[in-house]
């Protein structure tokens, strides 16, 4: 943390960085994909370690460091590549875009573009505009993961690409029925009030201030403070579990261990970086009102000041209005949450957590509701996951195909429930913060 306020506001490193263990920090780094982050803070400030021309052996943590820094250079300039020709097919077929996340922020707020890690390109679009956006995407060459549809639980499509390693996001939501944290947000409403902009030369609709800020809380409050690791292709961890990427924490040499680790325990300080970063670059004022009326459309509550009050805290930030973290949860909250970001599960216990919670706190009646509602879902939801569902005849086999599969996928965790209470109480203290934070609205 120490290391991310002094890269942030460019002050020299703490006295007792000496007696870091730098492969314990590029671990945690990666963990928090803030490795490339805090790589040009610290060619500038130990150059005999980071430089090209430093003595330090080529298996140590210092070059591993220089070698993943250089190949996410290389991956960005090819993913500004796609994104700029997705931008341009987009522009002349007369479809708005509006670049989300990463896609955006990595080039209008970092010092460089490969500062900021991303595992897809996230586009949004006018539900109006969604079929047409499919179409344009199929030309340029990308296949949809599934096919689309006009499911409540569907708000994005994930598009893949031969030639790319990164593949594409397409929304027209941020969020659906099977969100779980948070509501809905009026996203229609939203988008009449974005601003025009251009991204690698090409047109595109662009947030204001506010609620840019309210999205970047939302995305963390859907994933409850802690952001889901993805499975995509043509990096590190293609095609590896949890259980191997961790053999390899233990087993691989000192450059492959660094290397290939992937960031298993989530991402979540890379949000609060985005959001720091966003406060220091946009100097314009914004008041309180223009964040509470924003918060009504995104659905997130009093979550966006007491976000801001988080990163205040985390990052040292100095500039934020007292009116604009003013009236938050209490300290207690606040410390729960700053706990919750370095005390997460594994990636694939999150998937469940929800479910788990429910489960675990529910008597013998609930359970059994439970696990009805979770088998026997709508017919729109299950004809998404099992296309053959989408015949009536069919979907008594579906039902039980997709009872083997929770059975797979959630009986061990079920199980653990039942032996340790302790393994869900950060979920629980998570879920909390949330239902505190939006309950008002």
């Amino acid at each position: 943390m120490e290391c991310l306020r002094c890269a942030l506001h460019d002050r020299p490193p703490p006295d007792n960085i000496d007696n870091v263990n730098w492969g314990t920090l590029l671990r945690q780094a990666r963990g928090h994909s803030v490795e490339c982050f805090l790589f040009p803070w610290f060619c500038k400030y130990f150059p005999g370690q980071f430089s090209a021309r430093t003595t330090v052996t080529s298996n140590s943590p210092q070059a591993a460091w220089r070698a993943i820094a250089i190949e996410h250079l290389d991956a960005t300039l090819i993913r500004q590549k796609q994104t700029s020709a997705i931008l341009a097919a987009a522009a002349k077929a007369g479809i708005e875009v509006l670049p989300l996340k990463g896609t955006w922020l990595s080039e209008t707020i970092y010092q460089e573009a490969s500062q900021r890690q991303m595992v897809d390109i996230d586009l949004l679009v006018k539900k109006a505009d969604r079929d047409r956006s499919n179409q344009t995407l199929i030309r340029l060459g990308y296949a949809p993961r599934r096919a689309l549809s006009d499911s409540e639980y569907m708000c994005d499509l994930s598009y893949y690409h031969s030639a790319y390693s990164i593949f594409v996001e397409l929304h027209w939501n941020v969020e659906c029925q099977m969100g779980g944290a948070t509501e809905i947000p009026d996203i229609e409403k939203i988008l009449m009030r974005t601003d025009s902009s251009t991204l690698f030369q090409h047109p595109v609709k662009t947030f204001k201030m506010e609620d840019q800020l309210c999205h970047l809380v939302q995305h963390i409050l859907h994933h409850q403070f802690a952001l889901s690791l993805k499975s995509y292709r043509g990096m590190h961890f293609t095609g590896l579990t949890t259980t191997s990427c961790m053999l390899m924490i233990v087993n691989c040499p000192p450059k492959a261990q660094y290397m290939e680790t992937s960031p298993l325990k989530g991402i979540p300080l890379k949000s609060y970086i985005d959001i720091a970063l966003l406060i220091n670059a946009k100097k314009q004022n914004i008041t309180r009102e223009q964040l509470d009326n924003s918060a009504i459309d995104w659905k997130t509550g009093e979550a966006v000041p007491f976000i801001l009050q988080m990163v205040t805290c985390l990052l040292d930030l100095k500039d934020i209005p007292k009116e604009l973290i003013e009236n938050t949860a209490d300290q207690s909250t606040l410390q729960d949450a700053v706990a919750a970001i370095f005390e997460l599960p594994l990636a694939s216990t999150r998937n469940h957590e929800i479910n788990l919670l429910k489960y675990r706190e529910s008597s013998m009646a609930g359970k059994l509701r439970i696990i009805f509602n979770r088998i026997f879902m709508p017919k729109s939801f299950m004809q998404l996951h099992y296309p053959f569902a989408k015949n009536i005849l069919l979907l008594p086999i579906t039902w039980l195909i997709r009872t083997i599969s929770l059975i797979r996928s959630s009986g061990k965790e079920i199980v653990s429930t039942k032996s340790s209470g302790t393994n869900l109480i950060n979920a629980a203290n998570r879920a909390e913060i949330i239902k505190k934070l939006t309950e008002k609205w």
